[in-house]
């Protein structure tokens, strides 16, 4: 019991924290301020899994949420260079 309730939240704290340290790293070079406010969202969701092994009534779905929201925006942001910049499509000439 011991481990599963200090190895979740941990887990939990370590998750959101990662979230929000790459959200204000990258958010708004790569997609700007939805981006920001997505990740946030999902970094407080995320956090509250610490209440999980409490049995918190909605927890477990909020959590869930959390890392749903956390996936979609890393999904749903442009690819980037690596040097900061946003990547170009290049256009095919026809």
């Amino acid at each position: 019991m011991l481990g599963t309730v200090v190895g979740e939240t941990l887990g939990y704290l370590l998750t959101a924290t990662r979230t929000v340290l790459i959200i204000y790293a990258l958010g708004q070079r790569l997609a700007g301020r939805w981006f920001t406010y997505l990740g946030l969202l999902a970094a407080g969701l995320i956090a509250l899994g610490v209440l999980v092994p409490l049995d918190v009534p909605g927890t477990d779905f909020a959590n869930f949420a959390g890392y749903i929201f956390g996936r979609s925006g890393s999904l749903s942001s442009p690819p980037s260079s690596g040097d900061g910049h946003k990547s170009e499509v290049p256009q095919q000439s026809s």
